[in-house]
């Protein structure tokens, strides 16, 4: 957050600077090499975090972040700086030319303070990169690659994710019967045709899970079965290559993609077969179709991403793509006592009280409302005023607290996978209301380019910018419509559950779920 924040807030200032300059022609001239200077070190200093950003996140690196901290004052100052002299300074291009003489006689003294405060402000700027060439390359030197902490990380987010599954499918899923019944019909429709299916929803929401019950539940109708993680294997040649291991195909370690989809369609041949590709996170369908043509099979794939469900979808309409919905306020409140109490059952008087606080910030998440039972079930005495401070206070547990781990690299992963910086900050932004409030799209759109997070360029406007953004948040299962069935879309619903911006923002961490 650190990062999106800084990067946003260092974006805003370098214009304004320059715009105040320009106005003052001559100020500009005598500041001319100071201006320079300062302006590429924010084009440096934007890089560099924006580079480093997920790194830096990932691997816990607390130099990075004091840096960050101190470039963020560096911005403010500036911004303070042109603020306290501006009015000063500036006079209105109307005034006569007598007026404007007599302005710049006056202000003599107030540009030499201006200039002095820029150079001292250079003087600091300096300062900040020699501090970051020094300690930050010795933390870098002393400690591990960026590559490979890029790959431990990537392995402990399938490994959590592959936890979360288990931890969920541990006995009977609860409020998964419906949707289950709806997966299966969608799935015996059309058997002679080959038939994508997606699922789609947030990460934690229960995806993997239900794929899980229908692929247990059909073991006996189909010839052919496998299951694939598309994060765990990253590219498109290694799923291909995953689905022939599980089918005891040997590919010989090698092959380009085109072979080894023709090697699984011949396998395939006239075989009933039931794939399901769990957490593709890339639009990578298109890219293996080509070993599923003309085939009469099911392959179910699950994601957070709308647009990777919609392009795997085998129909043109999408009615191939089932939305997941949070669990209803009773298989809620079933989901959390049954791992709250585990074998034991809450007292039937207290039950209401009891849990109503962790109930309304899960928001019928299931990883929530799993993760958070068992930590208070942990902390033992459980009451109503105890268990509701601890709710008030989780955030501040989530980051010590290995009981919430999972919970933590769910929200850290929903934000290092935004691609675009500024879609990162404009995420963040919408920490500033309330859970599960609704906002007015046009409103919304309208504060992000006002604060300045958006900066459009030749080929799109900020307007255009934030409004692709906005789409982004949808798409990415973060925010969603009010009402998925008007067709207006104007307002949406920020999702009050296991918000990015409010605990991952600071992970420091105020209020979680706040």
């Amino acid at each position: 957050m650190e990062a999106a924040a800084a990067t946003a807030f260092v974006g805003r200032i370098a214009p304004k600077l320059l715009e105040f300059l320009a106005a003052n022609h001559k100020l500009r001239q005598n500041l001319e090499h100071d201006i320079t200077y300062i302006q590429r070190e924010f084009a440096l200093i934007s890089a560099a975090i924006q580079q480093d950003d997920d790194c830096r996140w990932r691997s816990g690196d607390h130099v990075k972040r004091a840096w960050i901290q101190i470039i963020r004052d560096l911005a403010h100052a500036i911004e303070d700086c042109i603020d306290r002299f501006m009015h000063r300074v500036t006079i209105s291009g109307a005034s006569t030319w007598i007026r404007q003489a007599v302005h710049r006689v006056q202000t003599v003294t107030v540009r030499k303070e201006f200039a002095k405060a820029i150079r001292e402000l250079k003087k600091i700027s300096q300062e900040s990169s020699k501090l970051r060439e020094t300690y930050y390359s010795a933390n870098i030197g002393a400690g591990t690659s960026s590559s490979s902490v890029a790959s431990s990380v990537m392995a402990c987010e399938t490994a959590t994710q592959m936890v979360i599954d288990d931890t969920l499918s541990a006995g009977q899923p609860v409020g998964m019967d419906a949707p289950w019944e709806e997966l299966l019909e969608l799935i015996q429709q059309q058997q002679q045709q080959l038939k994508v299916i997606s699922i789609v929803g947030f990460d934690g929401i229960g995806k993997t899970l239900l794929a899980r019950c229908v692929y247990d539940t059909i073991e006996n109708q189909y010839e052919a079965r496998a299951w694939v993680s598309a994060a765990e294997q990253g590219v498109p040649t290694n799923v291909i290559k995953e689905i022939l291991q599980q089918f005891a195909i040997p590919t010989n370690g090698g092959g380009n993609l085109s072979k080894l989809c023709a090697i699984l369609r011949l396998y395939l041949g006239t075989k009933r077969f039931f794939i399901v590709i769990d957490d593709m996170r890339t639009e990578f369908w298109h890219d293996i179709k080509d070993a599923f043509v003309g085939l009469s099979g099911r392959v179910l794939v699950t994601t957070a991403i709308h647009s990777v469900a919609n392009a795997c979808s085998s129909s043109a309409a999408h009615d191939h793509v089932y939305a997941m919905k949070t669990l209803a306020d009773e298989h809620s409140r079933l989901l959390f006592f049954k791992e709250a109490f585990q074998d034991d059952n809450p007292p039937i008087d207290k039950e209401d009280q009891l849990g109503s606080e962790a109930l309304k910030k899960c928001d019928g998440l299931p990883l929530a409302l799993v993760t958070t039972a068992r930590y208070l079930q942990s902390t033992g005495n459980p009451t109503h005023g105890n268990w509701a401070t601890l709710c008030h206070n989780l955030g501040a547990h989530l980051e010590t607290k290995e009981m919430l781990a999972r919970m933590k690299r769910v929200l850290v992963h929903s934000y290092t996978s935004l691609v675009k910086h500024d879609v990162k900050t404009c995420l963040l932004y919408l920490g500033i209301y309330r859970s599960g409030r609704t906002v007015r799209r046009g409103s919304l759109i309208r504060k992000w380019c006002a604060e300045g997070f958006i900066q459009g360029d030749y080929m799109c406007n900020a307007l255009d910018a934030a409004k692709a953004n906005f789409k982004e948040l949808l798409n990415r299962s973060i925010i969603k419509h009010t009402d998925a069935s008007s067709k207006n879309n104007k307002e949406i619903r920020w999702l009050p559950h296991l918000h990015p911006a409010k605990s991952v923002g600071s992970l420091s961490m105020t209020q979680v779920l706040e």
